[in-house]
């Protein structure tokens, strides 16, 4: 076969050009011809691979983005090439490689919803939706469960069309200790004086990969324990501003930037311990080297490698959504540990696994298997279909039969039909939107709100939660029609069988979770956790009341099972959630719990797990904050008895 593949640019500091050329000369291995096309390239050229620069000119990056692809359609299109595989998102792959997290969400969760009227958003979310979206031919090769479930929430990309790889990492990393006299001299290079313990950061990119977050650590450290510390940081970016925060916390003489290096399996086999509290990290390479170095990690849970550190006993995940207070915690604990060289046979031991290096065989074998340049035919609708529905989809080709699919009808209003069918020996609920109309989108335009328009906005909300490892129900089709005010759509779920909600469960056991205290603060533990999760994640739910929790009750001897999350219908999603939104939602959990009897200790345990397991004195600075949930909640209650309504979560959407 003869292979293009395409990136934006090439540096020898670069992961996914790292990666690119494994899987190149993998190919090449195999008898293949590769043919490299790039904007720009750092480095020594590559043997037995032709690369071939393309020049795009442009005043910005995505202008210079759009302009390569413009210039790599010319090749493309004379056909001599049996697949074309990308690794930057781009028109005309029919392989990507997914090295990268979702732009669409990272743009979402991290910047205002004005962004997405700029120039920029608009040009990358196109250059994706060329990959991603369900009438597209690109096959998706993902290196993060994570990233496809982010990826199926925005674009709805067939399951069909996504594959798992391998962890990547580079057999180069697969070395013994070093020598006493090398490693001293490494570390004395570095600055790190005999006795003294190196803490190491890798990665470009010095906010995504939480430098700050490590220099906040190192300052928190007792002072005895902080002088004996350097923290070097690995990579390319501008340290102007974390020196300056290093200064102002005075470890300024702690922190040591040094800058792209080559050697980084020597430094990882010199340093104690590596630190990589990331942002937003797709998979983490970092993690796998430093395992395969014998070096203990710090890390946290939205890195896509970070099971691996908790799989092999080899360091700390910090659990997101993220709190300082634990990251600093965590790297005391750490440092204080007396199995830390257990840690490190650990993380030799998980680093020798066969299966962590066998990413490029994997991706040339799909390619292999794949085939190139077939053309999968656009739905009959916008949306997808997961496999387990795909007989049924045979006979529902267009969106109106989907919506008129027969079954047990649960609920009907006049924009929204809900009921439930049977498939294949499995239970399904389908949730058919007829359109909300203009009335109800200029009401909610006049109110500041964000109208939902049908089911799209459940089925988002459903995968990014998946994607945070928040329970909840498993969507597995979409579709939707154009339009707005009259905009058809569905979701389909499945049900969740033998569960029941926490309302029920407590109205069952006479107004007391269980009648015992262990289990009632579990449950407790459980609901704080999960609404911290949410809020930390920019997810507000909006009908967050106890009816909206399923779980397994408790059999004998055994704790609940685990808690899901359900009807995410008019869930919102932003970079961060708005105090006010976070009141109305805890405002709301607690209003439809007044039948539960719970405690002044259980209030205290709850607003304890929510501000993130510190102190109750640090738990409860934000006083006026709770004093507004608690008001909130008792002007439902009144205005619940005021209008007569019969249950809670009734009264409580209309209110809201």
């Amino acid at each position: 076969m003869r292979l293009a593949f395409c990136l934006y640019r090439y540096s020898p500091h670069s992961g996914l050009a790292r990666d690119m050329l494994r899987i190149g000369h993998e190919a090449v291995r195999r008898g293949h011809l590769v043919d490299v096309y790039a904007r720009e390239w750092q480095g020594d050229r590559p043997s037995g691979i032709q690369v071939k620069l393309l020049d795009a000119p442009g005043w910005t990056n995505h202008g210079r983005a759009e302009a390569f692809a413009r210039r790599l359609a010319e090749p493309l299109r004379r056909g001599v090439y049996d697949a074309v595989v990308g690794f930057n998102k781009m028109p005309g792959l029919d392989f990507y490689y997914a090295a990268d997290g979702c732009f669409a969400a990272r743009a979402r969760r991290g910047r205002p919803r004005a962004y997405e009227l700029t120039p920029r958003y608009r040009s990358w979310r196109r250059q994706e939706a060329s990959v991603f979206s369900p009438g597209a031919r690109t096959r998706i090769m993902l290196l993060s469960e994570a990233a496809g479930l982010e990826y199926r929430a925005y674009y709805a990309t067939p399951g069909d069309r996504l594959c798992r790889l391998p962890p990547t990492l580079d057999p180069r990393h697969r070395l013994g200790p070093l020598e006493p006299e090398r490693r001293a001299a490494i570390r004395g290079g570095l600055g790190v004086a005999a006795g003294e313990t190196l803490l190491l950061m890798v990665g470009s990119g010095f906010r995504t990969k939480g430098v700050d977050r490590s220099i906040r650590a190192l300052a928190a450290l007792p002072a005895g324990r902080r002088d004996a510390v350097r923290l070097v940081v690995v990579g390319q970016g501008k340290p102007g501003w974390y020196r300056r925060l290093a200064r102002r916390l005075g470890v300024a003489g702690r922190v040591y930037f040094a800058g792209g290096r080559d050697n980084v399996p020597d430094l990882l086999r010199a340093a104690d311990l590596l630190l990589h509290p990331a942002r937003q990290e797709n998979t983490g390479s970092v993690l796998l080297e430093a395992l395969a170095a014998g070096l203990p990690v710090l890390t946290t849970s939205n890195c896509g490698y970070a099971h691996h550190v908790r799989d092999a006993g080899a360091g700390t995940v910090v659990d997101t959504p993220f709190g300082q207070h634990e990251l600093d915690e965590a790297l005391r604990r750490l440092m204080e540990d007396p199995d830390r060289e257990a840690m490190c046979v650990n993380a030799r031991r998980h680093g020798q696994d066969e299966a962590l290096y066998r990413m490029p065989e994997a991706v040339v074998a799909r390619i292999e298997n794949w085939g190139g340049g077939d053309t999968i035919g656009a739905p009959a609708f916008t949306g997808c279909v997961d496999p387990e529905l795909a007989e049924l989809s045979r006979n529902l080709p267009r969106l109106s039969d989907w919506l008129r699919l027969e079954g047990e009808e649960l609920r009907r209003t006049r924009d929204r039909r809900t009921l439930r069918f049977e498939h294949g020996g499995r239970r399904y609920f389908i949730k058919a939107h007829f359109g909300v109309g203009w009335k109800e989108i200029f009401k909610n335009l006049f109110q500041l709100k964000v109208p939902v328009l049908g089911a799209g906005n459940e089925w988002l909300a459903v995968h990014l939660l998946k994607a945070m490892g928040i329970p909840t129900m498993d969507a597995v089709a979409c579709g939707y029609g154009r339009g707005l005010a009259n905009r058809e759509s569905f979701i389909v779920t499945r049900e969740l069988s033998g569960m029941i909600s926490l309302e029920e469960y407590a109205e069952r056991e006479q107004t007391r979770i269980g009648g015992d205290p262990a289990l009632r603060r579990e449950l407790l533990r459980r609901v704080a956790t999960t609404a911290r999760a949410l809020h930390g994640n920019g997810i507000n739910h909006r009908d967050f009341y106890l009816c909206h929790f399923l779980f397994t009750p408790p059999g004998p001897d055994q704790g609940p099972g685990t808690l899901h999350v359900i009807d995410l219908h008019r869930a919102q999603v932003r970079h961060r959630t708005p105090r006010r939104w976070r009141i109305k939602d805890i405002a709301g959990l607690y209003y439809s719990a007044f039948g539960v009897e719970l405690t002044h200790r259980d209030r205290l345990r709850f607003i304890r797990a929510y501000t993130g397991g510190g102190n109750l004195r640090q738990a409860l600075s934000d006083r006026r904050f709770w004093a507004r949930v608690e008001r909130r909640a008792f002007a439902l209650k009144q205005a619940e008895t005021r209008r007569g309504y019969a249950d809670s979560s009734r009264a409580a959407k209309h209110l809201n």
